[in-house]
């Protein structure tokens, strides 16, 4: 009679240590103030600062304020604890607060994110597709658990709006908006979450699709979450339909989290750019203003935690009507949808 052949057990290493996290500065920011956003320093961060610094890909990381101690673009560790961001031209450049108040970048986006489908051959993808019966985890290839996602949650959708998103999609997906094929994507239920909590994204590098984690945890949990998943390849086929521009566009969400601490901490005032409506010629513009640190406290500080449900934000500004239009079914950032399982592979990210 043949014996039950039992798999070890699971363990894991516990003697992995966190990772360290790298700063990086406003360079016209007093001290102790100009920190815009912190990163576990994994390898390269790609266009984070960029991004933030309203779309300034012509911007640089250097050693000191006056950026002449630049970081070569072909740098893939970074071994300093801080590094300025230098806009050239512009060394008092302002920030965008939020992923709502971001203007997306359309015809400009940096060649570190191209389209996903240029890097395979149809022929393979059409294999693919044919020998999976189920929908599978970009990420492990899991087909149990497997659950769809949306790259721009469906919490943005004024913001997917305004910025005229749903022409980033295929002709036969536009009508479905938000809800397009371009921007769903199967993950895994444990991989989802830790989408919906802003861990990680999908990035291009080494000729790969792969995850890059921008979030660990004090707890441990995420830490163990970089060890085994950054960098880690993703399916090439599974994302043959996802647009080059939603994948950018969630990369960019997850750096706005970071942006939090920075608004919250600022001494008097800080200098933003915001994406906002221009009723005379009927289209959205960006507008650069200083804003209060208690304009700022109450319109960003929140006070929820990031698995509680969005919520509307009205902003407390004397431009209370224009923000009103500009800020309708936009929700807050910091708080990623409810996961509700309902028994079958669906989304929960709506």
């Amino acid at each position: 009679m043949a014996a039950v052949q039992l798999k070890a057990l699971r363990t894991a290493d516990i003697t992995a240590k966190a990772p360290k996290f790298v700063s990086f500065l406003h360079p016209t920011e007093s001290a102790r103030y100009n920190v815009i956003f912190k990163l576990p320093c994994l390898d390269s961060p790609a266009p984070t600062c960029q991004i933030v610094a309203n779309n300034a890909f012509d911007g640089y990381l250097s050693l000191n304020t006056q950026g002449d101690n630049p970081v070569p673009r072909s740098t893939v560790i970074l071994t300093a604890a801080e590094y300025y961001f230098i806009v050239p031209g512009d060394p008092s450049y302002a920030i965008v607060p939020a992923f709502q108040d971001w203007e997306f970048p359309h015809g400009r986006i940096p060649d570190s994110f191209p389209s996903p489908e240029v890097s395979q051959q149809h022929d393979e993808i059409e294999s693919h597709q044919q020998a999976s019966r189920h929908s599978r985890c970009a990420v492990t290839n899991s087909a149990y658990s497997c659950q769809q996602a949306h790259l721009i949650p469906k919490a943005y959708e004024a913001w997917f709006s305004k910025n005229a998103m749903v022409m980033a999609l295929d002709e036969s997906n536009r009508m479905r908006g938000i809800d397009g094929s371009g921007n769903l994507c199967h993950f895994r239920f444990d991989i989802h979450n830790a989408l919906d909590k802003f861990v990680f994204a999908l990035v291009y590098k080494a000729s790969s699709w792969v995850i890059h984690v921008l979030q660990t945890s004090e707890d441990g949990a995420w830490d163990e979450f970089a060890q085994e998943y950054h960098n880690l390849q993703v399916l090439l086929w599974q994302l043959a339909h996802i647009s080059r521009e939603c994948l950018f566009a969630r990369f960019a969400l997850n750096v706005f989290i970071l942006v939090r601490p920075f608004l919250l901490i600022a001494p008097l005032k800080r200098r933003v750019t915001r994406l906002v409506i221009d009723p005379e010629r009927n289209s959205f513009i960006t507008k650069i203003s200083d804003v209060s640190s208690g304009e700022l406290k109450d319109e960003y500080g929140g006070g929820m935690s990031k698995s509680a449900s969005p919520t509307e934000r009205k902003r407390a500004t004397d431009e209370s009507s224009t923000q009103q239009s500009r800020d309708a079914a936009v929700e807050d950032q910091w708080s990623p949808p409810c996961t509700e399982e309902d028994g079958r592979n669906s989304d929960t990210d709506t």
